[in-house]
């Protein structure tokens, strides 16, 4: 009787430890969960969004840079068939409808520079779209649209220059100092300004426009 009671206390503790585990185990599992999901918060759609559009419409910008006017077309094609799949993700779709449909029309009718200005005039304005201050790449893609309408400019394009941009190259500039790259961040400066002074001249020169262009990829590279 005494060995049956044991064994019976015996499985009794077994069942307690199994159970004592088991809730261990889903409370670490769910903690750790929970841990996960505020380490990785999902992302903004509208930034998002404007992020997918912004990198579609530089493929026209740089295919007119690079002298690869024949390829405007297909790049352009590619814009305005993702902006039909995700438009309605955004509120300033309606803006952004009149522009896309507007470099379409001057692509069809061989007009790769009118293209291209406008590609840039929408990733300017694709810019105030999302709520919430700039962020690093929100100021390198600023940067970079100085760039490629500076290039622009000097070809003629009657186009203005994309937002803050020396309020965003200098923020770029402090955060290059900071990591050891005062060299680089004097660089920017630099090419800001000569970029800045670009006229509106259908023979101007480009070279001022492709070192910046040059200088955001590098920088790119140090700040990502």
């Amino acid at each position: 009787m005494q060995r049956i009671q044991s064994v019976v206390v015996f499985g009794f503790a077994i069942m307690v430890a199994a159970w004592v585990a088991a809730w261990v185990a889903a409370w670490a599992i769910g903690s750790g969960g929970a841990a996960t999901a505020s380490a990785a918060p999902a992302a903004d759609p509208c930034r998002t969004v404007a992020l997918g559009l912004r990198e579609r419409l530089e493929s026209v910008t740089e295919a007119v840079i690079d002298g690869r006017t024949s390829t405007v077309p297909r790049a352009t094609d590619h814009v305005v068939s993702w902006w039909k799949r995700e438009r309605g993700s955004l509120a300033s779709r309606t803006q952004a409808d009149s522009l896309v449909n507007l470099m379409a029309r001057a692509s069809l009718r061989h007009r790769p520079r009118e293209a291209a200005r406008i590609a840039v005039q929408l990733s300017a304005q694709s810019l105030e779209w999302c709520p919430g201050p700039p962020v690093t790449d929100d100021r390198l893609m600023i940067v970079d649209l100085a760039g490629m309408a500076g290039w622009l400019r000097a070809r003629g394009a009657r186009l203005d220059w994309p937002g803050d941009v020396r309020g965003a190259s200098e923020a770029l500039a402090s955060q290059l100092v900071a990591r050891q790259h005062g060299p680089m961040a004097a660089r920017l400066r630099s090419a800001v300004a000569a970029t800045l002074s670009t006229p509106e001249s259908a023979a101007g020169d480009v070279h001022a426009a492709l070192r910046l262009l040059d200088l955001v990829d590098e920088i790119e590279k140090v700040l990502r």
